[in-house]
């Protein structure tokens, strides 16, 4: 779904990007990209055990277990070695851990439960759902979904954005924002004889919140 909407926003891009698999030059700087897959990783392994929460404490400590598997992986503990970029890493992390009890709190009195996360769907024997066939199979689509959440007879998918989310007729119409839409499909065709009904497809902006000059913020510091 990514490489389509990169297509219709720029198609040059989107071959540079896709085809040809440019990328930018490694420079160890703590960008959006890397902000966005650590809170996805830390929103995986939470939401994976959300069950065993039952307040804002319990939440807190299910956190900071998840949080000091994640940070380890080498991807993320090299931003831990330079005072600018453990700093950024700091402000993420205390979001993230704002963030994780609110999917505790709008779960906690839901018919709904958290189904799966990073979910995958195409044709490999490991994906949990199956790809979208298009142009009478000649093309298939694969992709990965943050959380699909379920009921007894609904479901619905949610897609986490570290970023801005914006969704509009417009954009849905242009190719800009097929994201949802597409992995709504790819799960209602892998329900079967089982159906359930689309219930909502959800963009939940995980975002900072910036705050007057005097008002204190106590940082939540992350160690190695």
């Amino acid at each position: 779904p990514t490489t389509i909407e990169d297509y219709f926003h720029c198609p040059y891009k989107a071959f540079l990007s896709h085809s040809i698999r440019l990328k930018r030059r490694e420079e160890d700087k703590v960008d959006a990209l890397s902000v966005g897959n650590l809170m996805h990783d830390v929103f995986k392994e939470y939401a994976d055990r959300v069950n065993v929460v039952e307040d804002e404490e319990s939440s807190d400590a299910l956190f900071l277990e998840v949080l000091e598997k994640v940070i380890k992986e080498e991807k993320y503990a090299k931003y831990l070695e330079d005072c600018a970029t453990k700093a950024t890493v700091d402000r993420v992390v205390l979001e993230s851990k704002k963030y994780c009890y609110k999917i505790f709190a709008s779960l906690k009195n839901s018919d709904f439960k958290v189904s799966k996360t990073e979910a995958s769907f195409g044709d490999r024997p490991t994906d949990q759902f199956k790809a979208i066939s298009l142009n009478d199979g000649k093309i298939k689509l694969c992709g990965k979904i943050d959380r699909v959440d379920e009921s007894d007879n609904y479901y619905r998918v949610v897609d986490y954005k570290t970023g801005k989310a914006e969704c509009t007729d417009k954009l849905l119409f242009s190719g800009l924002k097929l994201q949802l839409f597409l992995y709504a499909a790819a799960v209602e065709a892998s329900f079967g004889e089982d159906k359930k009904k689309l219930a909502g497809i959800y963009y939940l902006p995980v975002s900072d919140k910036f705050n007057a000059i005097d008002k204190k913020i106590e940082p939540m510091t992350v160690g190695k």
